[in-house]
């Protein structure tokens, strides 16, 4: 491909191309994509509610502000209220996990002096001079560390053929591709902008939780026996921790953390959402996520979905 240029509405340039090519003069206009920066969140630690300094501040600072669970005549407005104060209190209370190293030969020294660099402000002597600190360790660090790794895989291969591949694996980092960053519709076409992916998992989703079934006839005036705590009790020990939180970031460690108020407020509201026959509409929202049963893959039914609800519905299910 040759470049010309074009100049009050001639063409210049087309002698000295050396080229049986046939010219082409386009006008061409570039968009460039704005790229959206992912928010860093950090994970929280609830491992930390089992201590007991910990586990008393989130339970007393919870009671304050929500001092009287019969203070609402609904769930929804109940379950709101506690929601809202529960995420507050974790956020004032509950620490969050440390960040750790993103690489494997990094030491505690070097990620010490990181935190000194941050600190010391930019185009200053004082950073100029950690930095430099920091790349000569960095240098020994990873020397160190390789030649580590190159000793262990060369007895690995004497012994254990399969785990010396899975620590190459995990040195170099190489991993299998599990998206493709597109999906087709129903159609075969290949979907680019997230808007339109999200549309597309909306119609596949609403396609695979459709429920063909006629409607029940609801029942009223027929109530049945309520709720007691030592069902509820039984459905939160029988729950497994360090689960994934549904929409309302409300883990079952907080629920247990809160002792007898917790057990006492969930009795109440799984019998007033009993009585309502109503469940608040945020309990009933669910978060989806989509795993590719073959790497790579862009069809919605190559995926396998898993939901992520909240941890008080499962309760008032067990």
């Amino acid at each position: 491909m040759a470049l010309v240029r074009k100049t009050n509405g001639e063409i210049n340039g087309l002698n000295d191309c050396d080229s049986d090519h046939s010219v082409v003069v386009a006008t061409i206009r570039l968009r460039l994509q704005k790229l959206k920066r992912r928010v860093a969140t950090s994970k929280l630690d609830l491992t930390a509610l089992k201590k007991s300094d910990i586990r008393n501040r989130f339970k007393d600072s919870v009671q304050q502000l929500f001092p009287d669970i019969h203070e609402f005549t609904e769930a929804q407005e109940s379950y709101e209220k506690f929601s809202e104060v529960i995420r507050q209190v974790t956020r004032e209370v509950i620490p969050t996990v440390p960040k750790i190293k993103k690489q494997m030969w990094m030491t505690a020294d070097i990620l010490e002096l990181m935190d000194a660099r941050r600190l010391s402000g930019h185009f200053t002597d004082e950073y100029r001079n950690i930095n430099r600190i920091i790349r000569r360790k960095c240098c020994n660090a990873k020397e160190t560390f390789y030649q580590k790794q190159c000793q262990e895989l060369e007895e690995l291969e004497k012994v254990n053929a399969q785990k010396m591949h899975d620590t190459v694996r995990r040195i170099t980092g190489r991993r299998k591709t599990t998206r493709s960053g597109c999906i087709q519709d129903k159609d075969g076409n290949i979907i680019i902008d997230q808007g339109g992916i999200a549309c597309r998992w909306q119609e596949y989703l609403n396609g695979l939780f459709e429920d063909g079934r006629a409607e029940r006839s609801i029942v009223h005036n027929k109530k049945g026996n309520i709720i007691l705590r030592e069902e509820v009790v039984k459905a939160i020990n029988s729950m497994a921790e360090s689960k994934a939180t549904g929409p309302d970031d409300i883990s079952i460690e907080m629920i247990a953390a809160l002792e007898d108020f917790g057990i006492e407020y969930l009795t109440f509201l799984l019998n007033k959402i009993y009585d309502e026959g109503k469940i608040p509409e945020y309990l009933c929202k669910s978060i989806f996520i989509a795993l590719p049963k073959t790497p790579g893959t862009n069809k919605c039914e190559s995926h396998r979905t898993i939901s992520l609800m909240s941890q008080i519905l499962i309760s008032l299910m067990s």
